[in-house]
């Protein structure tokens, strides 16, 4: 997320739910590495 938001982007995307785990680390990462 460093990278993406130091490229000016505002966001993340990925294709796949089932790759994260059950308490949701994926979206979690997503969401502190945007903040």
């Amino acid at each position: 997320m460093t990278w993406a938001k130091g490229q000016g982007l505002g966001g993340a995307s990925f294709w796949e739910f089932s790759g994260d785990t059950a308490n949701g680390e994926l979206v979690g990462a997503i969401n502190s590495g945007l903040k």
